[in-house]
């Protein structure tokens, strides 16, 4: 039993540090692209970078935990510039309307299933089902 349980762990720690590699990635590809460029308020502050991160997996699944550790983070390094909001639990919807939000833009960031990926066919996306 003890060998199961390591194996979870192991299975977890490579799921966190994939999706805050993920994250890294597609933040920096957010600001680079011009998210950045928020408009300025008549006193000269800058409105914080509001980013939309939303998956279909429980408050308790990795996603969360590591989605609001990192939050407090975020903020306080980017001095209150970058606030992350967090959907869990298909809030905004199931994973193919949140892989379509991401490509519409109403959704920043998303995480799917891997399961079924890639269909024959598909050329401008890896997502199942995905209609484009």
């Amino acid at each position: 039993m003890a060998g199961g349980v390591s194996r979870a762990v192991q299975v977890i720690r490579r799921r966190a540090a994939m999706v805050a590699t993920i994250l890294a990635i597609g933040l920096t590809m957010f600001l680079t692209l011009g998210g950045a460029g928020q408009s300025t308020a008549a006193a000269g502050t800058v409105e914080p970078l509001t980013i939309k991160f939303a998956h279909s997996g429980s408050q308790t699944h990795p996603y969360s935990v590591g989605l609001q550790k990192l939050t407090p983070i975020l903020e306080k390094n980017s001095g209150g510039a970058i606030k992350l909001q967090v959907f869990c639990c298909a809030q905004l919807g199931s994973e193919r309307e949140l892989a379509e939000g991401t490509r519409l833009g109403t959704i920043h960031m998303t995480s799917v299933a891997g399961e079924g990926r890639s269909r024959p066919g598909c050329r401008s996306c890896r997502y199942s089902g995905c209609r484009f």
